[in-house]
């Protein structure tokens, strides 16, 4: 799973978006940048939640 955050830089956006064109990898866009972890805590858990505990995974 990768998780991008929508403020990204231009670069590690790039990166990011060549992480989430490979195959099976799923991806979920939030608001934030690098931080995003620190910035929205609740929202990357409950994205990261949603993933551990989805039957596709």
């Amino acid at each position: 799973m990768v998780v991008v955050g929508e403020s990204s830089p231009p670069k590690s956006r790039e990166q990011m978006n060549a992480l989430v064109a490979l195959p099976g990898v799923k991806s979920v866009v939030i608001p934030g940048s690098l931080g995003l972890h620190e910035e929205y805590p609740a929202v990357v858990l409950e994205a990261v939640q949603d993933f551990l505990l989805s039957s596709e995974n």
